[in-house]
Order: C-alpha cells, then sequence, then structure tokens
C-alpha cells in the first residue's frame, strides 16, 4: 500500500497557459508594463512546469515518506518521522511532516492536490 498526493494536472496546465498570457501582454504593452508582466509570467511558467514535471509531490510507503519541496526531493525513513499533523494558518489547512532533524516540511491543500487531512489518515494508515 502506498500514498501518493500532487497537484492536478489542470492546475499545471491552468498556470503555464496564464504564464502564456502575460507573456503575450508584455510583449504588446509598453516597457514599463513589459518589466512588470516579463517576471510575473516567468514565475508562472516555473510553478506550472514544476507542478506538471514534479509529481507525486508526497509519497509514502512502508518504507519512508518521499516529498518535493520546491524543485528539491527530500526522502526519509518512518523511524525518522517524528510528528504528523495538520495546522491551520489563518483558514488554510496544512500538513506537517516534522522530521528528527528538526526539518519541518509543510504541504498546503493546493501542493497536495486534496485535503490535507485526509492525506494525513493515509500516511498513518501506510505508515508501520
Amino acid at each position: 500500500m502506498s500514498v501518493q498526493a500532487g497537484p492536478s494536472r489542470t492546475t499545471a496546465l491552468a498556470l503555464l497557459a496564464v504564464a502564456v498570457v502575460l507573456a503575450c501582454v508584455a510583449v504588446g504593452t509598453d516597457t514599463a508594463g513589459a518589466l512588470l508582466l516579463a517576471p510575473v509570467a516567468a514565475v508562472a511558467l516555473g510553478l506550472g512546469l514544476r507542478d506538471l514535471l514534479l509529481v507525486p509531490v508526497l509519497h509514502a510507503d512502508p518504507d519512508g515518506i518521499r516529498v518535493v519541496q520546491g524543485v528539491a526531493r527530500r526522502s526519509a525513513r518512518w523511524d525518522e518521522v517524528v510528528r504528523m499533523r495538520t495546522v491551520t494558518d489563518r483558514r488554510t489547512v496544512l500538513l506537517e511532516v516534522e522530521l528528527d532533524d528538526d526539518e519541518v516540511l509543510l504541504l498546503s491543500r493546493g501542493r497536495l492536490g486534496r485535503d490535507p487531512r485526509d492525506v494525513l489518515e493515509e500516511l498513518q494508515a501506510v505508515r508501520p
């Protein structure tokens, strides 16, 4: 049994579409507009490509857990996982995974592609 979670393909494609639209508008506008829109288009492009290529964001099996944080991958055996829980930051529910080296991995609903509470239940079921 294993758990996998990541953003939907639709979300990634939407980010890529936003990047294309912003780039087109940046090309057709004045210099100031282009200077403002080009970095935003680049960020949208980067996020869209990340969400399309670096999936799943979270993978867990009886051996351990693997998480993509930004573009870096982090793996940990279950004995290295100190605590898993959901926390609420303002109105956003986050999955928090604390590792024994004091590293804390935070994953939002957007990154997981579904409710962090559901993912936590599945992780607890998979953890030996």
